[in-house]
This record gives C-alpha cells, sequence and structure tokens, in this order.
C-alpha cells in the first residue's frame, strides 16, 4: 500500500513581499541609475540581526529570487523616473 502525504501548496516568491519584510526587520534598500542593493542599517540590534540574517538566507540560497528583487527594485526605480 502507497501513503501519500498531504503537502501544503508553496507560494512562489513575492519580491515585494519579501522587500517589505526585509524593511520591517531593519534592513533597507537603495535604488538609483547604478543600480539597486539591499543592505542593513546601522540601527539593527543584536537579536534583530539574527532575524534579518535569516531573512537574508532565502537570497542568498536562491538565485532567482536574488533577480527577483533586482528586478522589483529596478522596476520601483523606473516607475519613480517616469514622468
Amino acid at each position: 500500500m502507497m501513503l501519500q502525504h498531504a503537502s501544503t501548496p508553496i507560494a512562489p516568491f513575492n519580491p515585494a513581499t519579501w522587500l517589505t519584510s526585509y524593511v520591517e526587520l531593519g534592513g533597507a534598500f537603495t535604488a538609483n541609475a547604478f543600480g539597486a542593493c539591499i543592505h542593513r542599517s546601522g540601527r539593527v540590534g543584536d537579536v534583530d540581526l539574527e532575524a534579518l540574517a535569516a531573512h537574508e538566507d532565502q537570497l542568498i540560497r536562491d538565485p532567482s529570487a536574488q533577480c527577483a528583487v533586482k528586478a522589483y527594485l529596478t522596476s520601483l526605480l523606473k516607475a519613480e523616473t517616469q514622468p
């Protein structure tokens, strides 16, 4: 007899949601004509730093998520610069 395990569907990666959570945890981002990057705020405490690092791990392990966040940040910049 074969057992089937019920699986919870995995939601696709959402760069806007990821970035919102990152900022809420104390991260920040910069987007300008030269590119975009995420970085840590100097105001992050030790406890928050662990949560922030855990959140960053998602990008570190998944190159497609990195590309999605980069594309999202680029789209924000383009939207801001359009008349």
